[in-house]
């Protein structure tokens, strides 16, 4: 007879992944929809650390092939998580345009 840890896939037979795995999953449900569940349309997520806090950024292809992005931010990385699965959550997808800098250059 095969244990629990022997049936996970083999990324998952580490324990601590697995805890921060069961973690996102009962905590944050709609970011990891995006990440695990839908990870077909998802690109990207992001943690940027700014003076004010952390902003974290979620970026996916929507049904019709643009790209889309949700925010969230935080006073730290795990508030900032928390505050963009709220934002899927309320759907508050925006269209992913170029950023540009303060000086107006497109990054």
């Amino acid at each position: 007879m095969t244990s629990k840890r022997e049936q996970l896939p083999p990324g998952f037979r580490n324990m601590a992944l697995l805890a921060v795995h069961n973690l996102l999953w009962e905590k944050m449900p709609h970011l990891y929809a995006v990440m695990a569940t839908n990870k077909e349309d998802f690109v990207s997520l992001t943690l940027k650390a700014r003076e004010d806090g952390v902003l974290a950024v979620v970026n996916r292809v929507s049904f019709d092939g643009a790209r889309e992005v949700c925010f969230g931010t935080g006073y730290d990385a795990i508030s900032a998580l928390v505050a963009v699965d709220k934002t899927i959550q309320a759907g508050s997808w925006r269209p992913d345009k170029p950023w540009k800098a303060q000086g107006g250059k497109e990054e």
